[in-house]
């Protein structure tokens, strides 16, 4: 009897680890979504309030360069800078939801603390995006938005250095391969 109960194959212990992890933090993923929705949303209100865009697109529309516009010429740069956009957003958020799944898993957190610290790893890596528009582009209208140094600079960018040094060593010791 022994013998017969090794054999049997557990089939929930084949199951790869990336797909339990999909299962555990899908609310993680949807709520890291919300967040950058958000943080779209807000940058195109900060724009829309500060440079009277509005002002702008009256005068457009009333204009005849409304028919000038929809030349082939004008609309694929513009779609393409939008593909562009939607695409570092994806890989941002995708790339956040792995890291703090994997550093969660890495220390056996329960799935809230991975949440929160998703969300603390989003914001973490928003005010790096900020501080590095501070320090790449001083004139622009968020580079006035949050005072960084260029020390805070440093140590964020290697805490996310650490983090996702961490994240991979996760990924390579558990031998999970895509």
């Amino acid at each position: 009897m022994r013998m017969a109960r090794r054999c049997v194959v557990n089939r929930r212990a084949l199951q790869p680890r990336i797909i339990i992890m999909l299962k555990k933090s899908s609310s993680l993923l949807g709520f890291l979504i919300c967040l950058t929705l958000l943080a779209i949303a807000a940058q195109m209100s900060f724009f829309v309030i500060h440079y009277k865009v509005t002002d702008l697109l009256d005068s457009f529309v009333q204009s005849s360069l409304r028919l000038d516009a929809m030349h082939l010429s004008i609309l694929l740069p513009l779609f393409n800078f939008l593909l562009i956009q939607l695409l570092s957003y994806s890989l941002a958020v995708a790339w956040i939801w792995f890291v703090s799944v994997s550093v969660g898993e890495l220390f056996r957190l329960p799935k809230n603390k991975i949440f929160w610290f998703g969300v603390m790893v989003w914001v973490l890596h928003c005010y790096w995006i900020v501080s590095l528009n501070q320090h790449f582009f001083p004139g622009s209208f968020f580079a006035a938005f949050l005072p960084v140094s260029h020390v805070a600079l440093i140590a964020v960018t290697v805490l996310i250095g650490l983090l996702a040094g961490l994240a991979y060593l996760n990924l390579f010791l558990l031998n999970v391969m895509f």
